[in-house]
């Protein structure tokens, strides 16, 4: 039986993802599938049919410092930085929630959670 090949999708062709770091600042400590289980119901909630449409998906969620990172289209940008603004309370807590940065790359916004140390000595 041969397998089917299915050609791949040009990169000019594929829709264009955005990473969007966030953080939530709560006297709690949330759990990784708290927060993603809520976002998941949340923006369905929010977007309806069109949830599919956008390419939502939670990447991660660093529970020590609050920070998470949710991917989407890039044109839909806009509508889930003011979904993200929304959120007051996750499952019984109480949260303040901000959008820190949108980047094209994921290696920059993980970055931006826990940056490394630049260790290099500078040579002169």
């Amino acid at each position: 039986m041969k397998k089917i090949v299915t050609p791949r999708i040009k990169a000019s062709k594929r829709p264009k993802k955005r990473y969007v770091l966030f953080q939530l600042k709560s006297g709690e400590p949330l759990s990784f599938f708290g927060v993603k289980s809520f976002f998941l119901k949340f923006f369905e909630n929010q977007f309806g049919s069109s949830f599919e449409e956008k390419m939502l998906k939670f990447v991660l969620f660093d529970s020590k410092n609050g920070y998470g990172v949710i991917r989407c289209r890039h044109l839909s940008v806009d509508q889930v930085k003011a979904s993200i603004s929304l959120v007051k309370r996750v499952g019984s807590f109480p949260v303040e929630s901000r959008v820190v940065l949108v980047s094209g790359s994921i290696k920059k916004l993980k970055g931006k959670i826990s940056p490394k140390k630049n260790l290099k000595k500078s040579v002169q």
